[in-house]
């Protein structure tokens, strides 16, 4: 598992496999397995398509706090370990 720094970063997934993907390889992973996504997944395979999804995904994750507020939601937070 990533170090909760890294979690609390970005997004971050983990196929059956046991394999972890991050940023927006994560969303790709996730939107594989949504029936309605699953279009990002062919655009995520064209030439330059992933240096442009990261870079719109960390636009995004850097101020997703900031989103979440204007949207009067909360913003994702990762669980703390129970003992």
């Amino acid at each position: 598992m990533p170090p909760r720094g890294d979690l609390m970063d970005m997004l971050h997934a983990r196929d059956h496999d046991g394999r972890w993907f991050k940023g927006a390889a994560a969303s790709i992973e996730i939107a594989r397995r949504i029936p309605i996504a699953w279009p990002l997944t062919l655009y995520a395979k064209l030439p330059l398509a992933m240096p442009i999804l990261d870079f719109m995904y960390r636009a995004f994750a850097d101020n997703r706090h900031t989103i979440s507020r204007m949207l009067g939601l909360k913003a994702c937070k990762v669980p703390e370990k129970h003992a």
